[in-house]
């Protein structure tokens, strides 16, 4: 099963640093979907309150901390795919018989 087929539904965990990182990518998503509504709901205000301003800030700032996260969380994976790739290549034998 690939981690970055579409088809998966989302309620099936993928497994090791790529689950990580799309467990990640879905926080981010639900951070923006809720930064969005905050957003709007900011934009119909007349004169908006500063505990509400200050909401959103916190929820603009902890969402780019997220999807920070979620790209670092992106870039590891790869990285261990890579290097799990190199070492099955090394320790497999060589189709034409000489190593």
């Amino acid at each position: 099963m690939d981690p970055h087929d579409t088809d998966i539904p989302d309620d099936v965990p993928a497994d090791g640093a790529h689950g990580v990182a799309d467990e990640q990518w879905t926080r981010v998503r639900s951070l923006i979907a809720r930064l969005n509504e905050i957003e709007a709901a900011v934009a119909e205000m007349v004169d908006p309150d500063p505990d509400t301003l200050a909401r959103l800030d916190r929820l603009r700032l902890r969402t780019a901390r997220a999807t920070e996260r979620a790209t670092l969380a992106d870039a590891l994976a790869d990285s261990l795919t890579s290097i799990e790739d190199r070492r099955r290549g090394a320790s497999s034998p060589s189709l034409n018989g000489t190593h």
